[in-house]
């Protein structure tokens, strides 16, 4: 075995695993129609280490990170110490090794000239933003950041795992401000993607275009109960927290998931797959973060539930074969330098849910009186009740099955599990998105028949 096998067999260690991550991210950041700052390269390396101990019957795991290889040594002794501080009575064995799928995780350009990828995309969005302004307004970027990002990664553990891979991200925020000289108003796209080309600037400007001059006009949201249309990008926020925990192996053997697989969870127009092996899927990967395969599990079907997803602690657990969802999650603000540090936990890959068989027109259409939001303040239900309350940032009055008056303010709020029983429509094509406060997810836009808006 490889590199770092003397180092656990000189501080007496049998079982252990080791996480390395090596990040390379090169960023601009724009102030106005300016390039503020030209960031080239920025490098971030990490390695964590995991020890199990074993003694009368008891388990003990301890974990360490550190920024280099010089430190492993002691991170090694720490993670080692502390596999001895929480002995329990549960099952664990490292991942042996399985055959590993291949999966489309890398954009050719990001990989072999990151620079010029970023210096391209970022002069092709300047150069829309001041496209064919309006005579009574102006818009301008305020503030801008388009990174990219080459993660190598790899793990080694002491049951003959040894793999390998090599990842990108594409990165892009920018504030549009919108002025007629007594008014201001913006809207601000964000998003991740595995590679450059797919955010298309001549296709996603003119709409973020008119979402930050809709704005300008936005009044405040109606009150209410009304069907709600939400887009991917909220979707996103919304079902991927709350239908990750309750899917978990873990909740499952904890007893604390609502969801009991053969139980209708949702309308029987929803149906939902963690799809690991999606090609470009922000979480697509050969391996989970443990070394296992991962692959795709059906989790609602029609309605029902079908499988829980888990990771090698709570597979062995519950007497099952891990799904490939040992995931580290990218935290709070979603940023892949600092992925090493995070601890292993049972989480969704990628969520794909099914799409339907109207158009985004016909479910405009079927509405008499509701709203379509294209983006939250921040929406991040609580997942274990699936609880949310968000403020409106961009969205739309519909009225006689017409988008009418542009809307801001106003909140949102309900039970994400109350809404996925009560889906009115499904729109007939999926799009990759990220969110504000969770990753991944292929989906359609969905209309809820009656969710409760505060507003005027």
């Amino acid at each position: 075995m490889a590199k770092f096998e003397r180092l656990f067999k000189k501080a007496k260690v049998e079982e252990y695993d080791i996480y390395t991550l090596k990040t390379t991210a090169n960023d601009v950041q724009l102030r106005g129609f300016d390039i503020e700052a030209v960031r080239e390269p920025i490098e971030n390396v990490g390695h964590t280490v995991r020890v199990i101990t074993r003694e009368g019957g008891l388990v003990g795991m301890g974990a360490s990170s550190c920024s280099s290889e010089k430190k492993l040594e002691g991170c090694i002794g720490r993670a080692k110490f502390l596999s001895t501080l929480n002995m329990q009575k549960i099952k664990y064995e490292f991942p042996a090794p399985k055959p590993l799928p291949r999966v489309d995780i890398v954009d050719a350009a990001i990989k072999e000239d990151p620079v010029t990828a970023v210096n391209e995309f970022t002069k092709a969005i300047l150069g829309l933003v001041g496209e064919k302004p309006r005579s009574d307004r102006s818009i301008k970027p305020t503030f801008g950041k388009i990174r990219t990002y080459l993660s190598e990664t790899s793990i080694e553990n002491s049951s003959g795992i040894d793999c390998a891979k090599v990842e990108t991200y594409f990165y892009f925020e920018l504030a549009l401000k919108v002025s007629d000289g007594t008014r201001i108003a913006e809207f601000w796209p964000r998003k991740y993607r595995r590679r450059i080309s797919n955010i298309n600037p001549e296709e996603e400007m003119p709409r973020w275009k008119k979402l930050a001059y809709d704005t300008l006009d936005a009044k405040g949201a109606p009150h209410g109960k009304f069907p709600v249309i939400l887009n991917p990008e909220s979707l996103c926020d919304a079902l991927v927290s709350p239908v990750g925990f309750h899917s978990s192996g873990d909740q499952k053997f904890k007893n604390q998931t609502v969801f009991k697989e053969g139980d209708t969870v949702a309308s029987e127009a929803v149906a939902m797959v963690d799809d690991g092996l999606l090609s470009y899927g922000l979480v697509s990967s050969p391996f989970d973060d443990e070394g296992n395969p991962q692959r795709r599990t059906t989790i609602i079907e029609k309605g029902v539930f079908k499988n829980c997803i888990c990771d090698q602690q709570y597979a062995m657990a519950l007497g099952r074969d891990p799904t490939g969802n040992g995931i580290k999650p990218l935290g709070i603000l979603l940023n892949p330098l600092n992925k090493d540090t995070s601890p292993v936990r049972t989480a969704l890959t990628n969520l794909s849910v099914k799409p339907g068989t109207m158009s985004l027109e016909e479910m405009i259409e079927d509405v008499k009186q509701g709203v379509l939001i294209d983006q939250f303040s921040w929406l991040n239900p609580d997942p274990f009740s699936s609880s949310f309350s968000s403020e409106i940032r961009n969205g739309y009055r519909i009225e006689g099955g017409e988008i009418k008056q542009p809307i801001k303010g106003g909140m949102v709020s309900g039970k994400v599990f109350d809404l996925l029983k009560d889906v009115g429509g499904i729109s007939s094509r999926a799009h990759l998105e990220s969110g504000a406060s969770a990753f991944s997810i292929v989906s359609p836009y969905m209309k809820f028949n009656s969710v409760q808006v505060v507003g005027q």
